[in-house]
């Protein structure tokens, strides 16, 4: 209302500064400088939650996104009545990129189960009706959700195909295999049946 006034009046408005120079003390003290320091406090504290709390949501995310896509080799062995089958699965959501397969029996290591039996195999060609294998290269692709019959074999005699399936038992196989992100995974499994 003073200024007001001294404005419509054309009257001269005298301001006294004190410049009186504060201690840090008396600085410190004073309810502006205590309510500044502390709203930057809280927002450096909220600022830090917030990059903290976001840094750990986008790891749980690329987590997340990485096991939504990791493949999941499955590698069985099984007898139907005269048939013999070996066969690698990937069970997971994502492609495995299949890459050269490891197969030790004896302390020998093969590269494919055509190598490992070939030498049983010519000794009972006559008892085998229809033999199939599948020899996969490097970075070999195997889908989600999709197989490969590693070895097919019928035999015409049931008592072949046991004897061929006996051989197999306690044979390690080891598949290396890379995701979709570039990752080396490793299958070892030892071929159990129970005949």
């Amino acid at each position: 209302m003073i200024l007001l006034k001294n404005i419509f009046l054309n009257e001269p408005i005298s301001v006294i500064v004190q410049n009186k120079p504060e201690t840090f003390t008396e600085w410190l003290s004073n309810p502006n400088t205590i309510i500044a320091i502390s709203a930057l406090l809280i927002s450096l504290s909220g600022l830090y939650l917030s990059v903290r709390y976001n840094r750990k949501t986008l790891n749980e995310t690329m987590k997340y996104n990485k096991l939504s896509v990791e493949p999941l080799l499955l590698l069985s062995m099984f007898t139907i009545d005269e048939k013999l089958t070996i066969n690698l699965e990937n069970a997971g959501l994502g492609s495995a990129n299949l890459l050269p397969l490891e197969i030790t029996h004896n302390n020998q290591t093969y590269n494919s189960f055509w190598t490992l039996l070939q030498p049983f195999i010519q000794n009972i060609k006559n008892e085998i009706e229809y033999y199939d294998h599948y020899t996969f290269n490097t970075n070999t692709p195997l889908s989600a959700s999709n197989k490969i019959d590693l070895i097919n074999i019928t035999f015409k005699a049931n008592q072949t195909m046991k004897s061929i399936a006996s051989e197999l038992n306690g044979v390690n196989v080891k598949i290396r295999y890379k995701t979709m992100y570039d990752e080396e995974r490793v299958l070892n499994e030892k071929l159990m049946l129970n005949i």
